[in-house]
């Protein structure tokens, strides 16, 4: 529960808002921190009826989160060593990471279907580039991209079926459903009787109905706030 925190970034203007999450206690307090106005900034996690300020929330009542400066020494000033990789994993990098590789949340149908088109593009797009330019690294890099589309595969796929509020466990029919029952057809001598073949088709039409086409549940669920929410005001 403690990184399953959600809270509204309004951004410079209106238009901006967002939902940013899940995210822990602690990273929440330090983001809460820098923000004069934090008791009015909305929260969510699992187990609230619904957005809340922060200040309402008990276990942020105790701000602020962050020591005051000095008397007299004003704001800390960055050193010139420190490195500015957090100020561009928390921007737009952290939510590529997230929308491909996150597999905690929720995920809508248009993202999945994006996160899906995407690997299978990329994947595609390499190995015909490698058939034309007949380049050994081309190939070479075939198989880690295809694992790293595999893992975003799994993530995204995961966080449909909690969009859905499914365990993300029902992977495990979709990966190993076919496969058992193939070789269960080829150990009995029926390798394409309806008896193997309809129920591989049925996995199929399921996983493209419950993952491509079904809207997820309305409204928060226990794997997060729902996607297609409009952003708290």
């Amino acid at each position: 529960m403690s990184d399953n925190w959600h809270y509204e970034d309004q951004g410079k203007d209106e238009g901006q808002r967002k939902v940013v999450g899940p995210t822990s206690l602690e990273n929440l307090q330090h983001v809460l921190a820098s923000n004069p106005n934090w008791r009015a900034v909305l929260v969510w996690r699992t187990g609230f009826d619904g957005w809340k300020p922060a200040g309402d929330v008990s276990e942020l009542k105790s701000g602020p989160f962050a020591p005051p400066p000095l008397s007299g020494l004003g704001q800390p000033q960055r050193s010139n060593h420190e490195s500015t990789a957090p100020i561009l994993v928390h921007g737009p990098v952290m939510d590529v990471l997230r929308l491909g590789f996150d597999f905690t949340g929720r995920a809508n149908r248009a993202k999945y279907w994006l996160v899906i088109g995407v690997n299978v593009f990329i994947n595609t797009a390499l190995i015909q580039a490698a058939k034309v330019g007949a380049e050994p690294f081309l190939w070479i890099l075939v198989t880690p991209v295809f694992v790293v589309s595999m893992i975003s595969f799994l993530a995204v796929t995961s966080r449909r079926f909690h969009d859905r509020e499914k365990s993300a466990w029902w992977i495990l029919l979709i990966y190993l459903g076919p496969p058992a029952l193939s070789v269960l057809g080829a150990m009995t001598g029926r390798a394409v009787s309806a008896l193997v073949v309809a129920p591989i088709l049925a996995i199929f039409i399921w996983a493209i109905a419950e993952l491509g086409c079904l809207r997820g549940t309305e409204g928060p669920n226990r794997y997060g706030p729902d996607p297609l929410a409009p952003a708290p005001h």
